[in-house]
């Protein structure tokens, strides 16, 4: 992103329909993301005013096409983004304001043009979510039916396009989650099990790359989590190997250090579903594994307090596993671990 010309060597014939200031903010919208990736988020916010300035800027002296228009939403997204993660909703409410705004201009501009239907799409999805953190499932309901009305008419445009697809299982995923919670356990498998189509018929098409193939995972590890919850426990174990199968897939690859800790989690859920069912041999293996994938992971330093908690709940499952098995001594000491642990990662 840093590498990006300024301005003012871009030649000024560019500037008539914003396509310079367009790729200068998208450059800069980059360098945020991955800021905030590296948890330094105050220079992630500062690099996010920089672009705001520029998109101001412009919005005073250019016709707003569509780049730009693409442009300022894909910030008032991050922005809104921000607010939700901060917990300040009348921040994302001005944010979802923007959005509208915007989305209606480019509707004004080209009626046909497929990015006011994911503007559409990401702002109801954003409310969605702020929604949910006010714990009003109605409102969440509500606007997750607007962000798949708009992302279905995306898709329906272009099927072969893997972005939409993946949103529609994203969103499948999320609208599961709404049903589980509320107990409607079939209605969600039936959604899930949509998703999951959805999502192999992308990666069997060789579209979408890795995060075709993680969404499909992620996918298989809630109809596992939804069989759990049925009883059916046959089910949920397919389900979890299928989603260990293709983690595994994506586990020696360097860009993909987090593959280990979701195989290490489907461990904890196939222990979970073995202790569940009575199974004390088959749980035992399981969280074995699950500790051992834990141990020998590669982690990032942001990633390490997730894995401390990650490992702290697997002692525990496994102290409980040795204790129904009367392995008292092994169980005591994966307790005391477990203990030891917490106490050096949270004081």
């Amino acid at each position: 992103a840093a590498s990006v010309a300024p301005l003012k060597q871009i030649p000024p014939a560019s500037w008539t329909d914003g396509r310079a200031v367009a790729l200068i903010a998208n450059a800069l919208g980059l360098r945020a993301h991955v800021l905030g990736r590296l948890g330094r988020d105050d220079e992630a916010a500062g690099v996010d005013a920089d672009r705001q300035k520029l998109l101001e800027s412009a919005a005073a002296n250019l016709e707003p096409g569509i780049r730009l228009l693409r442009a300022r939403a894909a910030l008032e997204g991050a922005l809104a983004e921000r607010a939700l993660a901060s917990g300040d909703p009348k921040s994302l409410s001005m944010r979802l304001d923007r959005l509208a705004e915007i989305g209606g201009r480019m509707k004004e501009i080209d009626a046909q043009n497929s990015q006011s239907f994911y503007v559409a799409y990401r702002s109801a999805e954003l409310a969605a979510r702020g929604a949910a953190r006010r714990d009003d499932p109605d409102a969440e309901k509500r606007h997750l039916d607007v962000a798949e009305k708009a992302l279905s008419e995306l898709h329906a445009r272009d099927p072969a396009d893997a972005d939409s697809a993946l949103g529609l299982v994203l969103l499948w995923n999320k609208r599961a989650a709404h049903l589980r919670k509320q107990g409607d356990l079939t209605r969600a498998r039936d959604l899930l099990l949509q998703a999951r189509n959805l999502a192999e018929r992308v990666v069997s098409g060789g579209l979408g790359g890795a995060p075709a193939q993680l969404r499909l995972a992620l996918t298989y590890m809630e109809l596992g989590s939804v069989a759990r919850e049925r009883k059916s426990f046959g089910e949920a174990r397919g389900a979890y190997e299928k989603a260990m199968e293709i983690f595994a897939a994506a586990g020696g690859k360097a860009a993909d250090r987090e593959a280990q800790l979701k195989i290490a989690n489907a461990h904890d859920h196939q222990a979970l579903v073995a202790l569940e069912s009575g199974d004390l041999d088959t749980a035992l293996e399981h969280a074995r594994r699950c500790l051992a994938v834990l141990s020998s992971a590669q982690l990032s330093s942001s990633q390490a307090a997730d894995v401390d908690l990650q490992r702290t709940l697997a002692l525990s499952r496994l102290a409980k596993i040795r204790s129904m098995r009367g392995e008292a001594q092994e169980a005591v000491e994966a307790a005391r671990r477990s203990t030891r642990l917490a106490r050096a990662a949270y004081g």
